[in-house]
């Protein structure tokens, strides 16, 4: 990932983004504040993430359509599978 950008971000909680890697747009996630590993949301190329307000998915589109990503930060940052929304 060359340059990633993170957005919407408390502090202790997780922030998102998208950047550039392997010539497509990615979205990645990666704890806040901290140096955690980023890690891929995605896997086919995505923009434009955001979190829902509960803060337990983030969605992000892809073309023309709007996947979203569970996610869990307790106790650890994980990533459930993608799907289509």
């Amino acid at each position: 990932m060359s340059q990633c950008s993170y957005t919407g971000a408390d502090a202790g909680s997780p922030a998102i983004g998208s950047g550039t890697a392997a010539d497509r747009q990615e979205v990645m996630i990666q704890s806040f504040p901290g140096d955690g590993p980023r890690k891929e949301v995605s896997t086919a190329g995505g923009e434009t993430p955001s979190f829902s307000s509960d803060g337990k998915t983030v969605f992000y589109r892809l073309r023309d359509q709007l996947w979203a990503v569970p996610i869990n930060t307790d106790p650890v940052l994980t990533i459930r599978n993608s799907r289509k929304s």
